[in-house]
């Protein structure tokens, strides 16, 4: 049984920041260990929560845990509630109305394998954090398009199922090889494929080269880093891989929007 249904813009954290659009709704929300709300709830739209800082554990059929970087969907009316907040836990939230599915002809299953599958999402999410930030008389119009990109079924349907696992087993060799420094020759090894095939397959779906999505990679890796950590910047780049700071803080511009220190900033405004 459901303790308590969630309307538009509400969670079970201490709203921050919020945006309310004509079908959608962007949101900054803050979990204390000693008070949030732990009781069993449901919202009425379906949403995407990014986890920002911090860490907790949530329960739907079964517990889970969420650390820094994971996105988790939920299914509008989806019963679910949060049962432990490990520290200070910052989310930020993009929620959807039926109208905005249905005026894109998008299904809530083909958006929640949109958004998983978009190499981008973590990225545009914390876009959608700078602008809540911003909250310009342009924020709402970037907010909407964000929302749009993020969306975009473009990752939903590969042309060819079977083509795909190596691609997926390439990313995952990826993650878990930053920092190494690593040649094409090398992944082609893994992939077994010729060097030729990886490269235009890579391009092609992920829609960047290997080299870019790698400094993603090592951009999302350095995230909950910059926000949380007493690290210096330099420590950082260098942990992540990058040449030194100049490149990390030129790279994590390009793809965030705001230098690193601009970053950390923002988090420590709240």
């Amino acid at each position: 049984m459901i303790e308590e249904s969630m309307h538009k813009g509400t969670y079970s954290g201490k709203i921050l920041l919020s945006s309310f659009g004509s079908s959608h709704t962007a949101s900054i929300t803050k979990y204390n260990p000693k008070s949030f709300n732990d009781k069993l709830h449901a919202h009425e739209n379906a949403h995407f929560s990014y986890l920002f800082d911090g860490g907790c554990v949530e329960k739907k059929r079964s517990s889970y845990e969420i650390c820094p970087g994971n996105i988790t969907y939920y299914e509008a009316g989806e019963k679910h509630q949060v049962t432990k907040v490990a520290k200070d836990t910052t989310r930020i939230n993009l929620e959807f109305e039926d109208s905005f599915l249905k005026q894109y002809n998008i299904s809530s299953g083909h958006m929640r394998t949109a958004v998983y599958r978009n190499p981008e999402a973590r990225f545009l999410l914390m876009k959608v954090y700078r602008e809540l930030v911003i909250d310009d008389s342009l924020s709402d119009l970037s907010l909407q398009m964000l929302c749009l990109e993020l969306t975009v079924p473009k990752f939903v349907h590969p042309k060819n199922g079977n083509s795909t696992n190596w691609l997926e087993n390439l990313e995952e060799y990826l993650r878990c090889t930053l920092p190494k420094k690593l040649s094409l020759d090398q992944l082609s090894e893994v992939c077994n494929l010729h060097p030729v095939t990886v490269s235009k397959g890579f391009a092609t779906h992920f829609n960047c080269t290997l080299g870019q999505f790698k400094r993603k990679l090592m951009v999302e890796r350095a995230l909950p880093m910059v926000s949380s950590s007493e690290l210096s910047l330099c420590e950082i780049a260098l942990e992540c891989g990058f040449f030194d700071q100049s490149h990390f803080t030129r790279t994590f511009k390009e793809l965030i929007g705001c230098s690193p220190k601009t970053y950390r900033k923002f988090k420590k405004d709240f």
